[in-house]
């Protein structure tokens, strides 16, 4: 992701569908759109992202390797932007 960040940051990036519901002719007709954010947009809210878990110390340190630590944290979310 780092590279897309530097080389696409105006590009689209992750996109959520919308669905509306408007009456045509008495029937209801629905229309998706996507809105999508750029690879700019997603890389300032993974920093932020990452700036608050480190502030509020969400990551514990771990040594999974021998002489390796690392902070890592699992993340539950709908497949939205």
């Amino acid at each position: 992701m780092l590279n897309s960040f530097k080389k696409y940051p105006d590009n689209k990036c992750l996109g959520t569908i919308r669905s509306t519901t408007r009456q045509v002719d008495g029937k209801p007709v629905t229309e998706k759109t996507i809105d999508f954010l750029s690879y700019r947009d997603v890389q300032k809210k993974t920093a932020h992202l990452a700036a608050a878990v480190a502030k509020l110390k969400l990551a514990p340190e771990i040594e999974e390797v021998p002489g390796l630590r690392f902070k890592m944290i699992g993340v539950y979310s709908k497949n939205r932007a």
